[in-house]
């Protein structure tokens, strides 16, 4: 039963009163990638799973697959995010 239900069934008169009073939640941390937009968790998102597949691209184990899209799509994402696989040190 919803608040309003049931603060229907109990009022009394022609004011609409709550049987309890509201709880205040408490607000979550807004992550750095959401005040930044849906691009840096975009962004975020496919450098995640391209580092936690080994920046394989295409096939069974690619990031394509795991992110359900097409490879030449993740390709275009990348260059549109800036997204490069970084250089190892030797």
């Amino acid at each position: 039963m919803s608040i309003i239900e049931r603060a229907v069934i109990v009022t009394q008169g022609s004011v609409l009163q709550l049987a309890e009073p509201l709880k205040v939640l408490q607000e979550t941390p807004i992550r750095t990638a959401d005040r930044d937009g849906l691009a840096a968790m975009e962004r975020e998102h496919i450098l995640k799973t391209l580092d936690d597949l080994g920046w394989k691209i295409e096939g069974p184990d690619g990031a394509a697959q795991a992110l359900k899209i097409n490879p030449s799509t993740l390709r275009t994402r990348m260059k549109k995010l800036s997204i490069k696989k970084p250089k190892i040190s030797r």
